[in-house]
């Protein structure tokens, strides 16, 4: 979704942006992947003042941080929850585990 997807003329968006950055997307919108750190890191970037917003590399090194935050917090869960089932349930658990981290953390995110 883009940022003021609901103004559809030039003069609204702009009036829009001189107001300050758009109102968070709900939960439900976002399926609940406008995470805090996310909506934290959009926010640090529409800093009116240039110099104090993060460079590129600043940017890249936080959603670094935030997809392997959020990769580690998958991977303890499904550890966990596998380290309770069968030795065939957790097989096939390990093999859940790589085929969401390939499907939802490398191919979407490089």
């Amino acid at each position: 979704m883009l940022p003021y997807h609901d103004v559809h003329d030039t003069r609204s968006i702009m009036e829009c942006i001189t107001k300050g950055p758009p109102r968070r997307p709900s939960n439900e919108f976002t399926c609940s992947r406008m995470t805090d750190p996310w909506w934290d890191m959009c926010n640090l970037c529409w800093i009116r003042d240039e110099s104090s917003r993060p460079s590129i590399a600043d940017i890249a090194t936080n959603i670094t941080t935030i997809v392997c935050v959020m990769f580690s917090a998958y991977v303890l869960f499904m550890t966990e929850y596998l380290q309770s089932q069968s030795k065939t349930d957790f097989r096939q658990g390990i093999f859940t585990i790589v085929h969401v981290v390939y499907t939802y953390f490398f191919r979407s995110f490089f």
